[in-house]
C-alpha cells in the first residue's frame, strides 16, 4: 500500500495534468482535450480520498469541489458526443441548444 506522501505525488501530477488539459480546452485546438480533463478528474476523485481526511474539514470541501467540477464536465462531454454522432441528423435548433449546453460547460 503506498504512503500518503506517495499519492501526494501522484495528485500532484495529476494537477499539472489537470492545468496542461485546461489550457487546451480554452485553446480549442485539441479534440481530445475535454476528455483528458475528465479522465484526470476521475484520477482525482479516486486519489483524493486517499490522501485527504473527510473528518477534516478543508479536505471534505476539495473532494466536494472537485466532484462538483467533474459532474460539470460531463454534460458538455455528453453533448459533444451527441453532436458529434448525430451530425447532421439533427435539426438546427437542436444543434444549437446541444452547443450551448457544450459552451457553458466548458
Amino acid at each position: 500500500m503506498p504512503k500518503p506522501t506517495a499519492y501526494l505525488l501522484l495528485i500532484a501530477q495529476q494537477l499539472r495534468q489537470l492545468q496542461r488539459t485546461r489550457y487546451a480546452i480554452i485553446d480549442g485546438k485539441d479534440s481530445e482535450a475535454l476528455h483528458d480533463f475528465r479522465v484526470v478528474l476521475r484520477s482525482l476523485r479516486t486519489l483524493l480520498p486517499l490522501a485527504l481526511s473527510p473528518q477534516n474539514r478543508l479536505d471534505l470541501a476539495i473532494m466536494q469541489a472537485w466532484k462538483a467540477l467533474a459532474k460539470l464536465s460531463n454534460s458538455s462531454r455528453d453533448a459533444e458526443v451527441i453532436m458529434t454522432m448525430l451530425g447532421t441528423q439533427i435539426s438546427d435548433e437542436q444543434s444549437q441548444s446541444l452547443s450551448q449546453s457544450y459552451h457553458r460547460g466548458i
